[in-house]
């Protein structure tokens, strides 16, 4: 059936959405993690992506010329995030990329029991974002602008007008 017909139904089952910010590019590291209320890692095409506080909004594709600019607010657990932007230029250019899936999808690691639904293939689109700038760091909590790869670094695609 595959997650394009699931996500048509009026009732498709727990969505879930994991995040990477992979500065590997230029000596970071590579962060996998998931925002869920589940406290241990969600495993996903056999990767862990650990439980942190995260808050996302402005999310959105679009034909327009003006890009979607989402915001990604992350917690500072340990101090993690604020040493990696002390270190590497604020994280500008960290490629920040958005899984969403399905809960029946998951590996079957997930489950106590395995998971006869399992396939890493069923995903939606992977979204593929850069980190544009660091916009607040609390202490607690860094905040993010993201962009497009297209309005990176304020890129855009040749006016045909």
């Amino acid at each position: 059936m595959g997650i394009q017909n699931d996500v048509q139904k009026l009732e498709p089952g727990d969505k879930v959405t994991l995040f990477e910010i992979d500065a590997t590019a230029f000596g970071g590291d590579l962060l996998r993690f998931h925002p869920h209320a589940q406290s241990e890692p969600i495993i996903w095409q056999g990767q862990p992506y650990s439980p942190w506080p995260v808050s996302v909004s402005g999310f959105s594709r679009s034909g327009e010329t003006k890009q979607a600019t989402p915001s990604l607010s992350v917690s500072n657990l340990d101090g993690t995030i604020s040493a990696m932007c002390a270190a590497l230029d604020d994280l500008v250019g960290a490629r920040v990329l958005r899984h969403c899936t399905l809960a029946k999808y998951l590996d079957a690691a997930n489950f106590p029991n395995g998971n006869p639904t399992a396939d890493p293939n069923e995903e939606m689109p992977v979204e593929l974002w850069f980190i544009e700038q660091k916009t607040a760091d609390t202490g607690d909590e860094v905040t993010f602008e993201l962009s497009s790869p297209l309005a990176f670094g304020g890129r855009q695609l040749p006016n045909s007008a």
